[in-house]
């Protein structure tokens, strides 16, 4: 006697609004970042990515001369090891930014790219995990 096999939720009863979820979600954040930005060759500076573009900056630069993502910095706090001790939410955006670069992206490009990456996918993330979880369609509507 065998167990029976776990079956993965049919899909597909909820498609049109998860269609009507991925395009609202995409309205709202070309209103927060509108498409002409990501080739407009000027960084997203809102709220706090002022100081994340100079984070990416510093990071790419460190790692051209030295390949290291840490650098000494005069210019900041008056002389600082910066990059040494930071927040890792920023490690991410470096070394995609980076990436980018080598591949003949410019800085700004890059890190504009990987914001708006960072916020598009979110729908995406939320049907495969919705997908993982074998949660029904209905649950995972709820969760996108």
């Amino acid at each position: 006697m065998t167990a029976p096999k776990p079956t993965r939720p049919k899909t597909g009863r909820y498609f049109a609004l998860w269609l009507i979820l991925a395009v609202a979600h995409l309205a709202i954040t070309a209103v927060f970042m509108p498409p002409g930005t990501l080739a407009s060759g000027e960084p997203m500076l809102d709220i706090d990515y002022a100081l994340h573009f100079y984070q990416v900056q510093r990071a790419q630069q460190a790692f051209a001369e030295s390949g290291a993502l840490w650098s000494w910095d005069p210019s900041h706090l008056a002389g600082y090891p910066a990059g040494a001790i930071e927040d890792m939410s920023v490690r991410g955006m470096q070394l995609f930014v980076i990436a980018a670069t080598k591949l003949g992206a410019s800085v700004v490009s890059a890190y504009n790219l990987f914001i708006f990456l960072s916020v598009a996918v979110l729908p995406l993330l939320a049907l495969l995990a919705a997908w993982l979880y074998r949660l029904d369609d209905r649950q995972g509507l709820v969760l996108g």
